[in-house]
């Protein structure tokens, strides 16, 4: 279901991806197995191979059971959602990404699956202890979304964001930055948001590595109080979002690395990469005081 927000863009960006994790379920995805454990960027997500030594190609939805390659010891699911923000009609709209093709990047056999009319979806059986991340495709006109790299464990739930073109437009004009043709945008968190509980931390400076460069690179805090504000040199404690402009894209071996420091709190360290014209979504989490 969709709402209408007659706000400034980045406030209902806010507003969604602070509480985007509900967890649910997807279409069936195609399962494979995978013995590379690290993060391959070209990787082909589009090619499962339903002959390969593993076994056959599995319908999740069914009871069967899967054959495993002896190297992969136990396998999960791995549920998610996909967020969309766009311009409607009558203002700002934001809502899920229905019939959106989410995959991995970075296992030898890939995992493919659709979200469903709530932008939900799950992978089925993938191998627990992998390291890889998610690209959310298949939207005209609208960024492509990916995940930050992640871990695959029993617990893992993640939220890729996709953005049309449009809202991007706006975005860029109310904050007077320049979002280039070929590199990435990067939004962020800087806490948790995992619905009924948000954790939000304020006066956290991000710091991620190395420093992208360009001329059009910009790294915004959002300010809640004023939207138009871009003054900030911390995150703001009501919503400790932010966004980077103009991303330099990694290679294929090169990721981004991102932490948060504060005078008496600690937050993890992620690694993520930007694809051209795409939106990574990151989430750095607090670890302890």
């Amino acid at each position: 279901m969709m709402s209408k927000l007659f706000v400034f863009p980045a406030a209902a960006l806010i507003m969604l991806w602070s509480c985007a994790m509900a967890t649910g379920c997807g279409d069936n995805g195609n399962n494979g197995t995978d013995s590379d454990a690290g993060v391959d960027a070209t990787a082909d997500a589009s090619e499962v191979d339903a002959d390969t030594d593993s076994g056959s190609e599995i319908d999740a939805a069914s009871d069967a059971e899967v054959e495993i390659d002896s190297d992969v010891l136990e396998i999960t699911d791995l549920p998610g959602m996909v967020g969309l923000y766009y311009y409607g009609i009558n203002g700002l709209a934001v809502g899920s990404a229905e019939n959106v093709t989410v995959e991995t990047v970075g296992l030898e056999h890939q995992y493919t699956t659709t979200t469903d009319e709530n932008g939900e979806f799950v992978l089925y059986s993938v191998p627990v202890g992998k390291t890889i991340y998610l690209r959310a495709t298949g939207l005209p006109n609208t960024r492509d979304g990916i995940s930050q790299v992640f871990t695959i464990e029993d617990t893992t739930k993640l939220f890729l964001a996709m953005a049309t073109d449009e809202l991007v437009d706006q975005v860029s004009n109310v904050w007077n930055v320049t979002q280039e043709d070929g590199a990435g945008l990067l939004v962020g968190l800087v806490g948790r948001c995992y619905p009924p509980m948000y954790d939000f931390h304020g006066d956290a400076v991000v710091n991620i590595d190395p420093e992208p460069t360009g001329e059009n690179y910009q790294f915004i805090y959002y300010n809640p109080q004023n939207q138009t504000d871009t003054s900030l040199t911390a995150t703001h404690e009501d919503r400790s979002m932010f966004f980077g402009f103009s991303v330099p894209p990694t290679g294929v071996d090169d990721p981004y690395s991102i932490t948060a420091t504060h005078d008496t709190k600690s937050f993890d360290n992620v690694e993520f990469f930007v694809e051209p014209d795409k939106l990574t979504f990151v989430e750095i989490k607090y670890i302890s005081d």
